[in-house]
């Protein structure tokens, strides 16, 4: 029988191990969100000034078809590895193998602002989470850290991407255990996305980028409100479910009958200069100037959801390089717009919940969306919030724009 301080000295090496290994967790995740805060700080300048040089030159939609295959064959030839997107990333979460290759970074960030410059309507998430994915694993690699921790730590560069990207870090946190697809690793990541989402925040806060304000939104929660919130998030459910639909369309037509990836690209590339000639350049890039339309309270046509949708999935669906959130922001603001009168709800508060439902029913990360919607409209919009997203993500069947299949 074991002495009382025999005891306590296992007691105590256990104790120290513990907080050896969760001082190693945290100082590693605060790592990756430096990582994440100064990667995206880059990404997002650059990429605002690269929107206002295509918003001042209207024309470089017609160079689209020809960067977007300089575009595939720069990818091929520095690495066929890192153009596995946000697929690889994904994979990775559940086992790691060969790892995240250092040039996604670079690719993907260099390869979205190409894009935009040229008026592809694509997003910025999935160049954050690629790019923070890339950065941390590298940074694993350097340190030698096990197996483990790596996987670990892919989740909580996930958060820390998300989190600088769009601000929310809280949503960020919440967001890499949505889409974590083991349940026992989801909530040992918890803390340390927290760290690594609000050091990214923090970083991209203190260079000085300044995020899109955003109204606060504040609704009672008498019953003909929450049923009209239930009603808006059948229709954001409805809008993900057509847009990943549209976008797997694309993607299966273009594969079915043009064997080549670079005509593939001209195709689409061709199709949104087509697009652009018939119905304008609103749709083009991030369009978030239609957004901010919808949550200053102007009351948009459903048209506008519906083009941004189409400018969209041809976009991703034929291989440009980008994410696809900010789109769906903008469909699910302007869509939430346009029906606020029908529903009876403010305009306001319709697209916000619109804003974050249709993302959240996209990529079946509901509670990530309620949260996010706590951060950005304020704490009075969550039960609605919370309302919208998971009706609408109910609604939703599909993959989800983060499944395996997609880029």
């Amino acid at each position: 029988m074991r002495s009382p301080r025999a005891h306590a000295t296992t007691v105590g090496v256990a104790m120290s191990a513990v907080v050896r290994r969760y001082g190693t967790l945290a100082t590693l995740s605060a790592l990756s969100g430096l990582l994440a805060g100064l990667g995206g700080w880059v990404f997002l300048v650059v990429l605002d000034a690269v929107t206002d040089i295509r918003l001042s030159q209207q024309w470089l939609v017609l160079g689209l078809p020809v960067a977007g295959v300089i575009t595939l064959l720069a990818v091929r030839r520095i690495s066929t590895s890192a153009g596995g997107g946000n697929a690889l990333v994904f994979r990775q979460l559940d086992r790691v193998d060969e790892g995240i290759p250092t040039t996604l970074a670079p690719i993907v960030v260099v390869g979205t602002w190409i894009t935009h410059l040229f008026g592809g309507s694509a997003g910025r998430e999935g160049t954050a989470l690629q790019m923070s994915a890339a950065l941390t694993d590298t940074m694993s690699r350097r340190l030698r850290v096990s197996d483990e921790h790596r996987r670990l730590l892919l989740g909580v560069a996930l958060a820390a991407g998300f989190g600088a990207v769009f601000g929310t870090p809280l949503a960020g946190a919440v967001f890499a255990i949505e889409v974590h697809s083991r349940w026992r690793l989801r909530w040992s990541i918890l803390v340390p996305s927290i760290v690594a989402a609000f050091v990214g925040d923090a970083v991209v806060g203190a260079l000085g980028y300044g995020y899109a304000q955003t109204p606060t939104v504040s609704l009672g929660l008498d019953p003909s409100t929450l049923a009209a919130c239930v009603v808006l998030g059948l229709g954001a459910g409805i809008v993900a479910t057509v847009y990943v639909r549209a976008v797997r369309g694309v993607r299966w037509v273009l594969a079915r009958w043009v064997d080549s990836q670079a005509m593939r690209i001209v195709i689409g590339g061709s199709a949104i200069i087509a697009l652009t000639a018939a119905f304008g350049t609103d749709s083009l890039g991030l369009s978030t100037q239609l957004s901010d339309r919808a949550l200053a309270g102007d009351a948009l046509d459903p048209s506008v959801s519906l083009l941004k949708l189409v400018f969209t999935a041809v976009t991703a669906g034929s291989g440009f390089i980008g994410g696809e959130v900010t789109p769906l922001f903008v469909m699910g603001a302007t869509f939430g717009s346009a029906i606020a009168a029908t529903l009876g709800l403010p305009i306001v508060a319709a697209s916000a919940f619109g804003f974050v439902a249709v993302f959240g029913a996209a990529a079946h990360v509901p509670l990530a969306c309620a949260v996010m919607a706590l951060e950005l409209f304020g704490v009075s919009a969550l039960p609605h919030a919370l309302v919208v997203c998971i009706v609408a993500s109910l609604i939703a069947r599909h993959p989800g724009v983060h499944s395996s299949t997609a880029r």
